[in-house]
Parts: C-alpha cells; sequence; structure tokens
C-alpha cells in the first residue's frame, strides 16, 4: 500500500509538468505557437505563458524583477547585459531575423527607396526599445532618405504594431519583419520586398535563461530546444536564418 501511495504521488507530480513564463519579442508571436507545439510533443506536461513585446522593455522590466524564466530577445545586446549584470545565465543567438518593405496599397515596392521617399507615412518600430526599429533607422540612413522622410515615420511600440498599421491600411508603406510576413497565422495581404542585407546590421537574436527562474530544468529544457534540428527547420520557415 505503501508503495503504491509513492508511485502514485511521483506520476501525479510528474503529469503535473511545468509552466515556463517566456517574454519574447514581438516578431516570435505566430513562430513560437509552432515550436511549442512540436516541443509539447516531446514534453506534453509542460505548459507555456508568453508575453510578447519590444526587447528593451523586457529588459528593464526582468532588471526590476519581473518573473521571466525564459528572455528571447529581437538582439543579442539585452541578453548579453543581462548575463553581464548578473541577472542571467549565458546566452545563445537562435536565428537571424530580415527586414521587408511592406504595403497593401496599389504602389510600387520593387524600389524601395522610391517607395519610402513617395509613401506619405512609413511606420517603423521604436528603435529606442525594438531592433527591427534600429535597422529600420538603418535603412533609412542606407538610401541616404532619413532626413527627407523624417517627419513622415509613425512608430509602432513592437514590430507586430508597426505590421498592422499597414495591414490596417492607416499607413501606406512599413519597415517591418520578414517573418511575420510569411506567418499564414497573421494571414496579412499585400505585397512585400526583402531590404537588402548591406543596409542594416544583421538582427542576430539571443535567448536567455533568467536566474530567478521559477523551474530552472523546465526552463533549459525549452531553451535548448531552441536550438534542435526540429526548432531549425521551423525557424527557416518562417524566413530566419541559422547563427552558425
Amino acid at each position: 500500500m505503501k508503495k503504491f501511495l509513492v508511485l502514485g504521488l511521483l506520476a501525479g507530480k510528474i503529469c503535473f509538468g511545468a509552466t515556463i513564463t517566456v517574454a519574447a519579442a514581438a516578431d516570435l508571436r505566430f513562430v513560437l505557437q509552432n515550436l511549442t507545439a512540436l516541443y509539447k510533443k516531446e514534453y506534453p506536461h509542460d505548459n507555456f505563458k508568453f508575453i510578447y513585446g519590444a526587447s528593451g522593455n523586457f529588459y528593464n522590466q526582468i532588471r526590476q524583477g519581473y518573473p521571466i524564466d525564459v528572455f528571447m530577445s529581437a538582439d543579442t545586446r539585452y541578453p548579453e547585459l543581462l548575463y553581464k549584470q548578473g541577472f542571467a545565465y549565458k546566452p545563445r543567438p537562435y536565428a537571424i531575423g530580415k527586414l521587408a518593405i511592406y504595403t497593401t496599397k496599389n504602389m510600387d515596392i520593387s524600389n524601395p527607396k522610391s517607395a519610402l521617399l513617395k509613401a506619405q507615412k512609413i511606420a517603423i518600430a521604436n528603435p529606442r526599445v525594438a531592433p527591427y526599429g534600429i535597422a529600420g533607422i538603418s535603412t533609412l540612413h542606407c538610401y541616404h532618405i532619413y532626413n527627407q522622410v523624417a517627419n513622415k515615420i509613425v512608430y509602432g511600440e513592437n514590430i507586430i504594431q508597426t505590421a498592422q498599421y499597414v495591414a490596417s491600411g492607416n499607413v501606406p508603406v512599413g519597415l517591418v519583419s520578414y517573418s511575420l510576413l510569411l506567418a499564414p497565422q497573421l494571414g496579412l495581404k499585400g505585397k512585400y520586398e526583402l531590404i537588402p542585407q548591406p543596409c542594416y546590421k544583421p538582427i542576430v537574436q539571443g535567448a536567455t535563461v533568467i536566474k530567478s527562474t521559477k523551474d530552472e530544468k523546465a526552463s533549459m529544457r525549452f531553451f535548448n530546444f531552441l536550438y534542435s534540428p526540429q526548432a531549425i527547420a521551423i525557424w527557416k520557415s518562417f524566413g530566419y536564418g541559422i547563427p552558425r
């Protein structure tokens, strides 16, 4: 009877699993749906709580003690800072994002420079907290048109809001994450063109486990999964490059 009781308690503990809280850059909202579906086939008792937003905002919140287990940033700078400041374990890059010009209007975007100059408004993520916003501003400087279009920029709080500005038709053109345009869940209409890579610094995106995690084993398990062959196939399907 005692043995049966002990085994029952252990089984109950295993079945309960863990709840992993993930703070993720906004461009990851849909790719993570696919990744976690695959992850849960292997670890069905783990659950997730996802919070999406701008990487810079998450960096500040984690430093202030906001309860996060895994941080998936749209760059490597914020995870590295948290690591150096003692808030996180050593980070690792998981994907390389790409920038695209996007519109739902009847306009020619095959020449991004010309399209951006002609547009009445341009949607870009806030560069103070969003790495894709930094890439967007870099692109305008690359084309030597920043001073000409600066007063036309509409800043989104994060890259999803930026894409929605364009998808709604409120802003004719935007510089957004390529992965969002490939996400079938978002169902964005319109057309896009990739921005040439030399126009912005590669958007290398990194993840880390926060030291205050409530379940280090579960958090590390998910963190390591992000670099598995199965996960890499999903990253590629959403247009991301894979770091060496």
